[in-house]
């Protein structure tokens, strides 16, 4: 979750491992991308997202979980757990080589039925955009004004497509592009008001035209109010979430609407 700077570290050897191996030709092979997967699947489990089960208070059995940023799918699969049979799980994911691992995964544990993926980004509106893909990180592409063609969708067209149970979670982390996800579920929120689980990096905040502010003032406006984690998830002041940013590089913050905060 939060970057520490042993996480940093971590992180930079993860992105220097990566480049290697896709420089040498390996990541164009089975075995390549397989052998970077697992390790990248280490490191959430054991650093960067090792507090992933404060989040399960706020996921209900039955409910819908909106996993914004899918990847190749490690929160996507624990919300299929917390869930259970009865709910979904729709994975928003825009890149193809991450859909494609992402699907296999599914398949592998029989969740077809349970997560839907949508190959897309997410915005405010259906439609086209470019994606910026980072050949140094396969965790690093966000929509830009140029790069490879790519659907676009927003969280309520998705979820107004189909028969979905009501939404408890949305989690957001797409490279700067949050504030655009957000003003494209403005009418699942209002219905639901679920809890948000929200990336804050400023400088990709930046790189998309906006920024941690705004970001926030527009979470505030919706109702939300946000959260550190601290030992539990506990309310913060605005420069609160700032001061943790800027002081570990980014920070995630659970947003929660008055009702339920």
């Amino acid at each position: 979750m939060a970057a520490s700077a042993a996480t940093r570290l971590v992180q930079g050897a993860l992105s220097w491992a990566y480049r290697g191996v896709r420089r040498s030709g390996l990541m164009n092979t089975a075995a390549g991308r397989g052998a970077f997967e697992r390790a990248y699947w280490a490191y959430k489990s054991l650093i960067e997202a090792r507090e992933l089960s404060t989040l399960r208070a706020y996921v209900q059995a039955g409910s819908t979980v909106v996993d914004v940023g899918a990847n190749i799918g490690f929160f996507a699969l624990r919300f299929a757990d917390w869930v259970g049979a009865a709910g979904r799980v729709v994975a928003i994911e825009p890149e193809s080589a991450n859909v494609e691992s992402l699907r296999g995964r599914v398949r592998s544990r029989g969740l077809e039925d349970r997560i839907a993926i949508v190959n897309a980004a997410a915005i405010e509106a259906p439609g086209r955009v470019f994606l910026q893909l980072n050949p140094d990180s396969p965790a690093d592409h966000r929509v830009a004004e140029a790069g490879t063609a790519a659907e676009a969708v927003s969280v309520d067209a998705v979820l107004e497509s189909g028969t979905f149970p009501a939404v408890s979670l949305i989690k957001i982390d797409v490279q700067g592009g949050e504030l655009r996800v957000v003003r494209g579920a403005r009418r699942t929120i209002a219905q639901s008001t679920p809890a948000l689980f929200v990336e804050f990096h400023e400088e990709s905040l930046v790189l998309s035209g906006t920024s941690s502010r705004e970001l926030l003032a527009e979470l505030r406006s919706l109702g939300y109010v946000p959260h550190l984690l601290a030992g539990n998830w506990r309310p913060a002041e605005d420069e609160a979430v700032f001061g943790a940013m800027q002081a570990r590089g980014y920070v995630d913050v659970l947003l929660l609407g008055d009702r339920r905060a």
